[in-house]
């Protein structure tokens, strides 16, 4: 399953390489862009920068498609923006009424990777939720950008995927394609971690650099909205939830401390004034939704996200727009930052994408 974590709509869609790969993913309702987004990834598979991969299965809301010696991408694309769904596509396919079915049938066919990017669900996980932990039961490796399931099981599908030998990847749930988990997990490996900070979320950024300029906070959602970059419920980038999931994630698998999002002390951006924006811009500073995880003295870790106010020509104070960033603070390493500045949803994509190749190459 891939995702996006965009609208409503979700697609399914399984990968044929010498593996299966099962992908589900969110559609935006802007669908000329998401096709020009699904054939470049397409064309990233099919070019030969990649092991091998055909597509043989896609589901959204009201159904899937399934057939063993590949679906044309671009076609269906097409029909889906034509009739509203994946459903009834014809061309020798087989139609599903549910993920549920089409992951069942991938599975009789030698399911070897699933991949997830179903909406964040932090009530019950999803539809998601299940499948990924059966599949982990059943030696399928499992790829993510869906946030909810680690937010909320991490401990059991990380134990899952070690206690059957797969691979448990989930690089595109942290600020899209910025390899904040591989570089954490894998390049800073043999490290003591005394703080994770970072500015998590794209869509609150905006909207504080937009304030800074004059607008409220009613006003700078808005035009993010317009332009693309914010829900038309902004309520989880907003109030700092996205931002406390992608913390809990981090924690959990870097840091390896076993936490959830009650752990996390949380504080949007929902009541930061222009006042409080001018008065911080008075002494030289500006104000980011920063997350930290820090170490105390007992190796408890304390959690937090909350409006920060930072110096401007700080790393935090220099993350402006939508830009994205962390900073690693650990023993022998000392202090590494990486930023993004993602204006779109490809480099999701292409993190999953990433961690499916990972796999591919590993075996």
């Amino acid at each position: 399953m891939i995702s996006f974590e965009l609208h409503h709509l979700f697609l399914l869609l399984i990968l044929w390489c010498r593996f299966l790969f099962l992908f589900r993913i969110i559609i935006q309702s802007r669908s000329h862009h998401i096709s020009i987004h699904f054939i470049r990834c397409t064309e990233l598979i099919l070019r030969g920068v990649s092991p091998e991969m055909t597509i043989v299965g896609v589901s959204d809301s009201k159904g899937g498609v399934f057939l063993k010696s590949g679906l044309d991408l671009a076609k269906l694309l097409l029909h889906k923006q034509q009739s509203g769904s994946v459903i009834n596509f014809n061309n020798g396919s087989t139609t599903l009424n549910s993920s549920q079915e089409l992951y069942n049938l991938a599975k009789q066919e030698g399911l070897q990777i699933v991949i997830d990017v179903s909406p964040v669900d932090l009530k019950t996980g999803g539809p998601a939720l299940p499948i990924l932990q059966d599949a982990l039961s059943n030696s399928i490796h499992c790829v993510l950008a869906n946030k909810a399931p680690l937010v909320l099981d991490y401990q059991n599908l990380s134990a899952l995927a070690t206690s059957n030998n797969v691979s448990l990847l989930f690089s595109a749930t942290v600020c899209g394609g910025l390899p904040v988990i591989n570089v954490g997990r894998r390049d800073l490996r043999g490290a003591k971690f005394q703080q994770i900070s970072g500015i998590f979320n794209s869509t609150s950024n905006y909207v504080l650099a937009e304030m800074e300029k004059g607008k409220t906070v009613q006003q700078a959602i808005k035009e993010a909205q317009e332009i693309g970059i914010a829900e038309a419920d902004p309520s989880l980038d907003i109030e700092g939830y996205d931002t406390a999931n992608k913390l809990v994630i981090i924690t959990n698998s870097v840091m390896k401390y076993a936490c959830t999002l009650s752990d996390v002390q949380l504080e949007g951006i929902e009541n930061v004034t222009k006042k409080d924006i001018d008065v911080a811009k008075e002494q030289g500073e500006t104000i980011r939704l920063v997350a930290t995880s820090t170490v105390n003295d007992d190796n408890t870790i304390s959690m937090s996200v909350c409006p920060t106010r930072v110096t401007k020509d700080s790393f935090f104070g220099r993350c402006s727009d939508t830009s994205m960033c962390v900073q690693f603070d650990t023993d022998i390493f000392e202090t590494i930052e990486l930023k993004t500045n993602e204006k779109g949803v490809y480099p999701t994509s292409a993190a999953v994408l990433r961690d499916c190749f990972d796999i591919c190459e590993s075996r």
